[in-house]
């Protein structure tokens, strides 16, 4: 199997989206078939793909498919996370994180709305300290 080619700019630009404190990274990898590295049954979660990437058609920072996540942030806000898949693997060209993360503003339009997405759910699923 060949290994993944990480895709991703040395010097992303400075975000103009001033995040909320405790903002996290939620995205991880579990590597594995589902039935040896099975969910919690009492998951209060369900991962799945942050990857606008895969349902976008256009280039970086796939603008068309904030729609699709802002609407399950609108319906799911207390369940949903997000992760930006970085390093990007086998892109070629990545986006730059500063356009990924204004992104958030069209996803999440409101303060509540981030500090769910970014700070509050994250914090709940994995236990962070308040």
């Amino acid at each position: 199997m060949a290994q993944p080619t990480p895709s991703f700019k040395a010097r992303p630009r400075k975000p103009r989206l001033k995040l909320p404190p405790g903002a996290t990274d939620t995205h991880f990898h579990v590597f594995g078939p589902q039935a040896r590295f099975p969910f919690a049954p009492e998951r209060i979660y369900t991962p799945t793909c942050d990857a606008p990437k895969r349902i976008s058609r256009e280039p970086a920072p796939w603008p068309d498919a904030a729609p699709f996540a802002r609407k399950l942030v609108a319906e799911f806000g207390d369940r949903a996370l997000r992760g930006t898949d970085w390093p990007h693997p086998n892109l070629g060209v990545g986006p730059d994180e500063g356009d990924l993360v204004d992104l958030i503003a069209e996803i999440a339009p409101t303060e509540s709305a981030r500090q769910h997405l970014l700070v509050d759910n994250p914090r709940r699923l994995y236990g962070f300290a308040a």
